[in-house]
């Protein structure tokens, strides 16, 4: 049945793939610091310890402060983190190299791209473990040492191989000298002054790595190419482009663009690649290189880089034809691999560097590449477990967009997570932890293994060597001739019956008979010899190709087993770390459960207390409500009585005004001889008044009225004693306003 008779499209078959390796470098601790926060309690385990922390211009200790990011991000306790190895303080440069970059640098010589980054914070050790010093060399140049030492024997002639400018590589037509390849193997121990390159100006001497991969093929012509850029700014330079001797042209370095080949793998265009013939040309040229990067004194780092520093090195390879004496000049049998190192920029923050002016911009924009790293990784990631299909953003920055072949073409990538230990970097440690947890959770597809021998057979350069060196062939390459001995015997010979004469001859002619003889018996050995050479060859040829293809199963058998190895381990160490969130939340749940019945039994309390105060206040509600009527019906009582004694005052008052009024009244139509009289007996009337009006006191408002009234009445009464007569209107105000608002009115006499 065919692969679409159900009408659907067969899934095309997923090739291997290898999780990007993260290992963790420890830096030693200042002489003058001792607070740490990053432990190694394993060789695959770094735990980071909130010891001591830094917020704004202040140090706390054991506590972690509230307005630390530390703080606010949940980060007040010990957290573990896994790698593929965990280098301590005491890790040597060898130790690290060996351990990451040996194997990428094996497979690179087979064909295979590699790619190795480190990644930290500012002085975290990156440029150190990358480049190293003269005296304790890194990363990079040992990379170099072990290239040259394992091909060196093997190099073509000098542009043998030219790039085209696209990021591929032009074979020229060039009759190799192989002589000029066979160069003497580099002792164990060199030492080599390099004038002019040093990065303090000076000669510098230094040891080379004597690593040596035995497994390369001797059957390749091999070429070596580097080169140096750095992402400045999100801007590319070519640290190894001459600057122009034109004058009117500026001096300063011009930014490089991103393209992408015919094969969709980013490349820096019009970069300066150099072919170097040894590891001394390449250091030498990463010195240089290094002298023009950019580095600036800031308050945390006295030479930080303020760039992206990445270093490439190409191999291009290309097999011996079939005599071994030359290469075969066809690029479809041309390999092309690139092992790139990356130096990192550290992230820092400006509260703690104060950096202001060009130096702030450059923080901003270091952050910025690395913030894009970190979120490609994350899609990535995110793409690959749950197979759906967003958009990375790599043209966010120059640096993801360069890689972003390595991420998704074929090779091996492996990070270097160097870890700052001070107590002060505790917060930047946790985003570089989170960093490293993402990537190492992104995959990367297996390079496929390259052939381009294909059909030829191996030990090619070996045979020509025997060959040069035995003289089996003449300048032609045809067989020398073989002789059956010496030259006919020159003799004369005079009669038939010359016994002598006729005893040699024939003895000679006997030899030469056997010596054919002996001829063709070994020419028929030989060629027996050779036929079974050549089945012995085709056997060869035969159990080596089996031996390649069960070699080639027994190492996918072998990736397959490490790739589950990994699995597991990375499966292990999901389950310790979510065995121990499980304790952690488990004694969480106990210090819940704990409080919940401690709530419960405060809140039954609380209850019994708010139904005791309903009681208390149901009572008391009660008690007011009585005591309301009570108070209700005695004021009620005690009103009516008010009501009626302000009813008694008020009608006594009337008649006592009315009194007043008469006696005025009559003192006034009285006669003058008789107001003497009448005005005795009026004062003593009002005197008795006066004694009740002191018995009404009661009442505050009534008794000023009162008072207000006598008084006027007394000033009346002495007033007509003294005139004779008031006038009529006098009386008749008097008399015309209300009792209650009487006052005194002076009188004028008549």
């Amino acid at each position: 049945m065919s692969l679409r008779a159900n009408g659907k499209t067969p899934k095309k078959a997923r090739n291997e793939q290898d999780p990007i390796e993260v290992y963790c470098r420890i830096r030693p601790l200042p002489k003058d610091r001792t607070q740490s926060c990053a432990q190694a309690v394993s060789q695959t385990e770094v735990r980071l310890i909130p010891t001591q922390y830094h917020c704004g211009n202040k140090y706390f200790y054991d506590i972690l402060p509230q307005g630390c990011n530390a703080a606010k991000m949940n980060h007040a306790t010990e957290t573990s983190h896994f790698f593929e190895h965990v280098f301590d303080r005491g890790a040597n440069q060898p130790d690290v190299f060996n351990r990451i970059a040996l194997p990428l640098v094996e497979n690179f010589i087979h064909g295979k791209n590699g790619l190795i980054f480190a990644y930290g914070i500012t002085c975290s050790g990156k440029t150190f473990t990358m480049n190293g010093t003269s005296s304790d060399i890194g990363i990079l140049p040992r990379c170099l040492d072990v290239i040259f030492n394992s091909i060196g024997s093997f190099m073509a002639p000098q542009s043998t191989f030219i790039p085209d400018k696209v990021n591929s590589f032009e074979i020229c037509n060039i009759k190799q000298d192989r002589k000029s390849a066979n160069e003497k193997k580099p002792s164990s121990i060199r030492v080599n002054t390099l004038k002019n390159q040093a990065d303090f100006g000076r000669d510098i001497k230094r040891i080379y790595d004597d690593t040596k991969i035995t497994n390369a093929d001797e059957d390749n012509v091999y070429s070596v190419f580097v080169s140096l850029v750095e992402i400045y700014n999100n801007y590319v330079y070519d640290l190894l482009e001459e600057p122009s001797n034109d004058i009117n042209k500026s001096k300063l370095p011009n930014s490089k663009i991103l393209r992408e080949d015919l094969n969709h793998n980013m490349f820096v265009s019009n970069c300066t690649e150099v072919e170097v013939r040894s590891a001394d040309e390449a250091y030498a040229l990463l010195l240089k290189g290094q002298q023009r990067r950019r580095v600036a004194y800031t308050r945390l780092n006295h030479e930080s880089s303020r760039s992206h520093s990445i270093f490439n090195i190409r191999l291009v390879q290309a097999p011996l034809d079939v005599t071994g004496l030359d290469l075969i000049r066809d690029k479809n049998r041309m390999a092309v691999s690139q092992l790139s190192l990356v130096d990192l920029a550290g992230s820092e923050r400006t509260i703690r560097t104060n950096s202001d002016g060009d130096r702030l911009r450059e923080a901003g924009n270091i952050n910025s590449s690395l913030m894009v790293l970190r979120k490609c990784m994350e899609i990535l990631r995110d793409n690959q477990a749950k197979g759906s299909y967003t958009m990375v953003p790599y043209r966010d920055s120059k640096l993801t967009h360069l890689f972003k072949s390595f991420f998704e073409g074929e090779g091996k990538a492996r990070l270097i997570v160097c870890l700052n230990p001070l107590a002060d970097d505790y917060d930047e440690s946790i985003h570089v932890m989170k960093f490293a947890e993402v990537t190492k959770e992104v995959v990367v597809t297996r390079a496929k293994e390259i052939d381009i021998a294909e059909g030829l057979m191996p030990g090619r350069r070996k045979v020509a060597d025997a060959v040069a060196e035995r003289g089996f062939t003449d300048e032609s390459g045809d067989e020398i001739a073989l002789t059956l001995g010496p030259p006919f015997p020159n003799y004369l010979l005079s009669s038939a019956d010359d016994e002598k004469i006729l005893s040699i001859l024939m003895k000679f002619l006997k030899d030469r008979f056997t010596n054919r003889q002996l001829l063709n018996n070994e020419r028929k050995r030989k060629r027996n010899v050779k036929l079974r050479q050549q089945l012995f060859r085709n056997e060869l040829i035969r159990v080596e190709g089996e031996y390649n293809a069960m070699s080639k199963n027994l190492n996918e058998f072998k990736a397959e087993v490490s790739n589950k190895d990994r699995e597991v381990q990375s499966l292990e160490r999901k389950l310790k770390n979510a065995s121990e969130k499980i304790e952690l939340l488990q004694k969480n749940i106990e210090g819940f459960e704990t409080s919940n019945r401690e709530l419960e039994l405060q809140l039954i309390e609380h209850r019994r207390m708010v139904e005791d105060e309903k009681q208390e206040r149901t009572k008391l509600k009660e008690a007011i409500r009585g005591a309301v009527f009570q108070e209700r019906d005695k004021w009620e009582r005690e009103c009516d009585k008010r009501v009626k004694a302000s009813q008694l005052q008020m009608k006594s008052k009337l008649w006592e005004t009315d009194e007043k009024l008469r006696l005025l009244k009559e003192i006034v139509e009285s006669t003058p001889t008789k107001r003497k009289s009448v005005g005795v007996n009026v004062l003593s009337s009002i005197d008795k008044l006066e004694e009740k009006e002191r018995k009404r006191k009661s009442s505050e408002s009534s008794a000023d009225v009162d008072e207000n009234s006598i008084s006027i009445t007394r000033k009346s009464v002495r007033l007509a004693g003294r005139t004779p007569v008031m006038k009529s209107n006098v009386y008749h105000k008097m008399l015309s306003r209300p009792r209650h608002e009487l006052k005194f009115y002076e009188c004028s006499v008549i």
